[in-house]
């Protein structure tokens, strides 16, 4: 299955965001930033705080210090856009974060990790 979903043109010379799934350099997503903060400030932490992907983000770490990164407990990633609260998304992030949850479950399903080059 490949991935091609571009959610970045028009954007260029903003900041960009791909996730790809390692070692299928055709199952990816081009996301703007912008859309990228949307979702990620659509994510609540947990009684313990941020985990996963959300951790990163509000730490600004990550994918921000190197790129190629590999998104740890992409389960747990995973379950965090699943639980994001969509009715207060725009309609453009909302297709975006369906589009990165079936990317993320093709590659827990196949057993691959999802990196996130950063640019």
């Amino acid at each position: 299955m490949g991935f091609e979903h571009d959610f970045y043109s028009g954007y260029e010379g903003e900041p960009e965001y791909i996730f790809r799934i390692e070692r299928q350099p055709t199952s990816f997503l081009r996301i703007w930033g912008g859309y990228i903060d949307a979702i990620m400030s659509a994510v609540t932490p947990g009684p313990s705080g941020w985990h996963s992907l959300a951790k990163f983000y509000h730490l600004d770490e990550g994918w921000f210090e190197e790129s190629p990164w590999r998104i740890p407990e992409l389960s747990t990633a995973l379950d965090q856009l699943q639980s994001v609260d969509s009715s207060e998304l725009d309609e453009q992030p909302k297709r975006i974060l369906t589009a990165l949850c079936e990317l993320f479950q093709v590659a827990l399903s196949k057993g691959l990790d999802v990196v996130v080059l950063y640019d």
